[in-house]
């Protein structure tokens, strides 16, 4: 299966309240080492949907998914040392050392959206284009058909004159 569809379809799920399919597919994306799902997973575990509410577990995810880069992740572990949430301690220095890591995370998150923006512009670029030459094509067609039309009309009507003409003689 392609991960990333396997996350896409725990969002779904879990979107639309299907907890436990959710987890299902959270934790299959989170064992082939996959970061946001194991950031879906850590959501699911910290929030007790479709599977019972377990820091210690969400944490463990969080983590996973914080140290594959996962930006969101990142900024969880940070607050949880900051704050003291999902089961941990204060601590300033594991909350400065997450803080320091987010920057760079940011730039790349930043980076890979511009990258999938100017994808998407492109795209729609593409298919304008495809579509104007479709009309372009279309637009030829019908005059060629008109075209064609028209000198039938016009060799019809020429011929009825002279056969009209031809009448008169006779």
């Amino acid at each position: 299966y392609y991960i990333p569809a396997q996350v896409f379809f725990g969002e779904y799920l879990d979107y639309s309240e299907y907890d436990d399919e959710a987890v299902g597919w959270f934790m299959t994306a989170a064992y082939q080492g996959n970061a946001a799902g194991a950031f879906g997973l850590a959501k699911m575990y910290g929030a007790g949907e479709g599977v019972e509410k377990n820091e210690e577990k969400a944490l463990y995810w969080v983590r996973f998914a914080a140290e594959r880069n996962h930006l969101a992740a990142a900024r969880v572990m940070h607050a949880a040392y900051k704050k003291g949430i999902l089961g941990q301690q204060i601590d300033l220095e594991q909350a400065k050392l997450w803080e320091d890591k987010l920057p760079a995370l940011e730039a790349a998150e930043k980076r890979e959206y511009s990258k999938k923006e100017k994808m998407a512009k492109k795209a729609a670029e593409e298919a304008e284009q495809k579509r104007k030459a479709e009309q372009a094509e279309i637009t030829k067609r019908f005059l060629e058909t008109k075209s064609v039309e028209e000198a039938a009309a016009k060799k019809a009507s020429e011929g009825a004159a002279q056969g009209e003409s031809g009448k008169g003689l006779a």
